[in-house]
């Protein structure tokens, strides 16, 4: 358990949130306050409380919120506060973080603390741009400098004994200084066609990675364009980065992707998308409120239909606070998608059809109940279609719409769609997110962004705004939707 008046030094790993220590993410979940570094990523802080108070102490080269003395001065006066304290640091707290220095002011404070270790960037990045930093074959040793010291100026690192150990280098914060760092190793004796890597937002689906000799390594990071935040590694194990590329060899790098489906929807998507190795961008377009509704005759209905996992989780929530499951014991249920089926699982209830085709028509065409006047409970959204009504009584169906919850647009969509406009992807989950968009963001799309669809009811809405379809899901789950991006 975290402790009241007690200060953490957590490691909040490079960049990619599966890289996260379970003790960092269980402390940041009870955490009072959380101050946090630049380089910490903010999927890492959703896991926040909603109470918790962020503060923002970012230091980038020349750019420092607030100075290391401030810093210290405010983690002592949370915690004398009696509040239980995060310092969430990029990495390790302990490597090139002034982890330490923070311990010795808590020290001297008399304020209790805990570390906790991260995974470092110097040791994650390389992996993840596929360089073995220790190979016996290549190096048995491991050298981890800063690059913020000059070589041409007096300093603590003595580049003549780097240049003459062997092994690998790991260089952190060297993007300023590296036609220097190179020059000055080549100096002192390291081979000039010493092969060396520079590795930029390593971890992240940003990476961007160049291989070259030590000597040509200055020059190609110019020319390339690239920056910080960047690991420069040096030594034979660089030259294994064309071998075993594993991460950049996933499809969706370096794509960014906008998710418009309501947060509470997003994680199974997103995480299907960042497996692929894209960037993912929540961008609700919708709110979603429940309706109060009767319940007392529900054991009425031989069969439910649901079209949306929204109205299986809405109408099943407040049938549990009015009664319970067993109420629905002699019901059959009948759903639209697969995502729908997987929710009603979520309920240990089982689905008792499903389409070939995940769409309203199919549904009610291939409909398996011949029963003269069954009765049937269709609990919906309130801008739900009537394909469903219809089609049904059209096979001799009493159907009874029950609007269970509607959608409005979400508010803060239209300064995140201002942030994010030079995205690569838009996708769209329903008819109600189109309509969302299009009221939000009227006329032509950015020429670089291509929209993909979920299924044909929602490209129908697509092709009414005008609006292009890149990509359309040929079958409406989640995974479809992810595999048609990869076409």
């Amino acid at each position: 358990m975290i402790r009241k008046g007690t200060c953490y030094l957590v490691g909040g790993g490079p960049g990619d949130p599966g890289l996260v220590t379970l003790r960092a993410k269980e402390l940041l979940e009870q955490a009072d306050v959380v101050v946090y570094d630049s380089l910490v990523s903010e999927k890492i802080l959703e896991w926040t409380k909603d109470s918790a108070e962020l503060v923002y102490a970012g230091k980038r080269a020349n750019k420092h919120v607030m100075k290391q003395a401030d810093i210290n001065a405010l983690l002592i006066e949370r915690c004398v506060e009696k509040k239980a304290v995060v310092r969430l640091k990029g990495g390790d707290p302990f490597i090139f973080g002034r982890g330490g220095e923070e311990a010795e002011a808590l020290t001297q404070a008399g304020i209790a603390y805990e570390i906790v270790p991260g995974v470092t960037s110097g040791i994650a990045v390389p992996s993840y741009a596929g360089i073995p930093l220790t190979h016996r074959e290549h190096s048995t040793s491991v050298t981890f400098v800063t690059g913020h010291e000059c070589p041409k100026e007096s300093g603590e690192t003595d580049w003549a004994s780097l240049a003459r150990l062997g092994g690998t280098i790991v260089i952190y914060m060297g993007v300023k200084n590296l036609p220097n760092i190179a020059t000055s190793l080549i100096h002192h004796g390291m081979d000039k066609t010493t092969p060396a890597a520079f590795i930029q937002w390593g971890c992240d689906s940003r990476q961007q990675s160049l291989l070259a000799t030590l000597s040509q390594l200055p020059a190609k990071v110019k020319k390339a364009g690239l920056g910080a935040p960047a690991i420069i590694v040096i030594g034979h194990v660089a030259g294994l980065h064309d071998q075993i590329p594993w991460f950049s060899r996933k499809p969706l790098l370096g794509k960014k992707i906008l998710l418009t489906r309501t947060r509470s929807q997003n994680s199974a998507l997103r995480s299907l998308l960042e497996d692929q190795g894209a960037r993912v961008v929540e961008m609700p377009l919708i709110k979603i409120s429940s309706f109060q509704f009767p319940i007392s005759q529900v054991d009425a209905y031989p069969w439910i239909v649901f079209t949306s996992p929204n109205a299986v989780n809405y109408f099943l929530t407040q049938l549990c606070r009015q009664e319970d499951l067993r109420k629905l014991g002699s019901c059959k249920f009948a759903v639209v998608g697969q995502a729908t089926a997987d929710e009603l699982t979520k309920w240990h209830l089982k689905t008792d059809f499903i389409p070939s085709r995940f769409d309203a028509l199919t549904l009610t065409t291939e409909w398996p109940d011949k029963t003269a006047g069954l009765k049937v409970l269709f609990p919906c959204g309130k801008k739900a279609g009537q394909a469903i009504e219809n089609g049904l009584k059209e096979k001799g169906c009493s159907v009874e719409r029950l609007e269970i919850y509607e959608t409005s647009p979400d508010p803060k969509a239209c300064e995140i769609w201002k942030q994010h406009q030079d995205a690569d992807w838009i996708l769209f989950c329903s008819s109600s997110a189109v309509e969302s968009f299009v009221a939000m963001a009227p006329g032509p799309l950015p020429a670089n962004l291509r929209t993909a669809s979920i299924g044909p009811q929602t490209s129908t809405t697509l092709r009414h705004y005008h609006l292009l379809i890149h990509a359309e899901a040929s079958e409406a789950t989640l995974e479809a939707l992810t595999k048609s991006l990869l076409v």
